[in-house]
């Protein structure tokens, strides 16, 4: 159930979290090969532990497949898709350069790591009322919400350059990310 998404999905936040304050503690853009030992490491933690994660489906629920198709052929799907591409494209840039942007700001590692957990503790935050939200509040209106905020977002990043100002920013994580994935 949708609903219930949002409680699953914290998981993969708080292991972003943790890995980011991780890495930033470690110095990790100063040791590249530690830091793909330890993603490899993780993906193969994760893997070993899906291997025993039991599959909730059941006889009478169509195929993931069939139940796709039948949503492609939704009206409104090709728009959604349409959004969430052109969405994605800035946010994974975002993803990409943001602690290129920092380091070239000349934050450290340390403070890399700690403003990703920043913004991802207030996704985590956002993603435990989440339920609530998005049971009574159409989907349209908070993937727009997510958009005006993320404009909003990467303007603020674009001008701030102390770390004040760069970390206070951060919580728009939860809705420019969290909010929008969710809905």
């Amino acid at each position: 159930k949708g609903e219930r998404f949002a409680n699953i999905r914290i998981w993969g936040s708080v292991g972003f979290a943790l890995f980011a304050l991780l890495s930033g503690q470690l110095k990790s853009s100063s040791h590249v090969m530690l830091l793909l030992m330890l993603s490899g490491a993780s993906y193969l933690l994760s893997a070993a532990a899906a291997f025993g994660v039991k599959s909730p489906r059941t006889a009478k629920e169509p195929w993931i497949f069939g139940r796709t198709l039948k949503q492609l052929k939704e009206p409104t799907m090709p728009l959604l898709l349409l959004a969430t591409a052109i969405y994605y494209s800035g946010h994974a840039t975002f993803d990409v350069y943001y602690g290129l942007h920092l380091k070239n700001l000349h934050f450290d590692d340390s403070f890399v790591g700690l403003a990703w957990a920043t913004g991802v503790a207030v996704e985590i935050a956002l993603m435990m009322v989440a339920p609530r939200i998005l049971k009574n509040t159409p989907s349209a209106h908070l993937l727009a919400f997510s958009g005006i905020i993320a404009a909003l977002r990467w303007y603020c990043l674009s001008q701030a350059t102390s770390a004040l100002g760069l970390l206070s920013i951060q919580p728009l994580h939860g809705v420019t990310f969290g909010l929008w994935y969710l809905s």
